[in-house]
């Protein structure tokens, strides 16, 4: 609980250090983003220390290109 705290704390000192001179700048749609990439972030970061798998994408782009690959290989042999 400690270490999900930590990384709260963390999330919550950057957005605080960056927000206000993207705010000034009126930067809308670069404070949506940073809030939506510091978001999954910290998502990601807390799953990891609670110690949940995370899948790699690895395994969604080798489900999309097998068949691909096994075309352009029947194809070309």
């Amino acid at each position: 609980m400690v270490k999900v705290l930590g990384i709260l704390f963390i999330g919550a000192l950057i957005t605080l250090l960056e927000v206000p001179s993207l705010k000034n700048k009126n930067h809308k749609k670069d404070i949506f983003m940073f809030f939506l990439l510091l978001s999954i972030g910290t998502m990601l970061t807390i799953l990891v220390s609670l110690g949940i798998d995370i899948p790699t994408p690895l395994g969604v782009i080798t489900k999309l290109y097998n068949p691909i690959s096994s075309y352009l290989e029947r194809v070309l042999s």
